[in-house]
């Protein structure tokens, strides 16, 4: 468990609840399971006469059915392949992973951020009426913003920020630091990077409810790129580069216009948040907090 529970765990193979033969592959796998499985997904899920509402519960598991190979894939990036070696046994005691694999798990990583990946289906949502009486919301169900009725949205952010949360990792970006910038084509510079192009610099969508998540996303990103500049426990270096790339965005939000007054909002706000962190008349607490996932592991509790 030491190697494989924390958040910052470094062995790209110490999983809990990880499958297949390779972390990334799993992960490519597993979203085109997800794709199909939610396409088909009804109210025919639900066994007998079961509440409608009762479908917010088994939509969780699979909306989430990547969180696990998410954790996995992210222990690529910035990863260490280490063996707990003995004097004389001959094992190389550790070894870093090539930059080629950690793009490559950085892009599948990026890929999960798609907004199309993290819509739902308008008529699904149709279907799923608040709880029913005696089937009250608990902790296994999404968080959201809407009240009793079900919080599209606050799905999508939540699925975003189990991949943004791992990429954006304090200790993950230490090890990206101290091993990686600058010695190779691969650092945390490189992850900041990638991970505001996908999201920050990518064409704007022109689907109503499409653009909204992908408004989700884009806060989710700058949330955690503010955490991290701001985190004293994390190292000076990640703190240096979270906090440069935050200026380059400020840079490039603060002159952009749109001839819509919700995108024109959402920079706005976007920007007042970072020269705040900037300037920090305030402390960053007054962000507004990410929502928690449902449970996860132990899986069947």
């Amino acid at each position: 468990d030491a190697d494989a529970r924390p958040a910052g765990a470094a062995h790209p193979l110490a999983n809990l609840w990880d499958n297949g033969r390779h972390p990334v592959e799993e992960l490519r796998h597993i979203m085109r399971v997800r794709a199909i499985a939610l396409n088909r997904f009804s109210q025919a899920n639900l066994r007998g006469q079961r509440p409608l509402s009762e479908l917010q519960a088994v939509l969780v598991p699979l909306y989430l059915h990547h969180r696990y190979q998410v954790d996995a894939t992210a222990k690529m990036i910035g990863g260490v392949d280490y063996r707990f070696a003995v004097s004389g046994d001959g094992q190389v005691p550790q070894q870093w992973i090539g930059a080629a694999q950690q793009r490559d798990a950085l892009r599948a990583l990026v890929d999960c951020l798609e907004p199309r990946q993290l819509m739902l289906d308008r008529e699904l949502m149709a279907r799923i009426p608040p709880a029913a009486y005696g089937y009250g919301d608990d902790r296994e169900l999404f968080a959201k913003r809407t009240s009793m009725v079900f919080d599209p949205l606050a799905a999508a952010e939540v699925a975003a920020d189990m991949v943004v949360a791992n990429l954006l990792q304090p200790q993950r970006g230490a090890r990206l630091v101290a091993y990686y910038e600058g010695d190779t084509a691969f650092g945390l510079t490189t992850v900041v990077d990638e991970l505001v192009d996908a999201t920050w610099n990518a064409p704007l969508s022109s689907v109503p409810a499409e653009a909204a998540v992908q408004r989700v996303v884009q806060r989710v990103v700058l949330q955690r790129m503010i955490e991290l500049a701001d985190n004293s426990a994390a190292q000076n270096d990640v703190r240096a580069i979270a906090t440069g790339k935050l200026i380059n965005l400020l840079d490039r939000i603060s002159q952009t216009r749109f001839d819509d007054d919700t995108w024109n909002g959402h920079y706005a706000v976007a920007a007042s948040e970072i020269r705040r962190f900037l300037d920090r008349p305030a402390p960053s607490s007054r962000l507004p907090s990410t929502l928690d996932p449902p449970p996860g592991s132990p899986i069947g509790q």
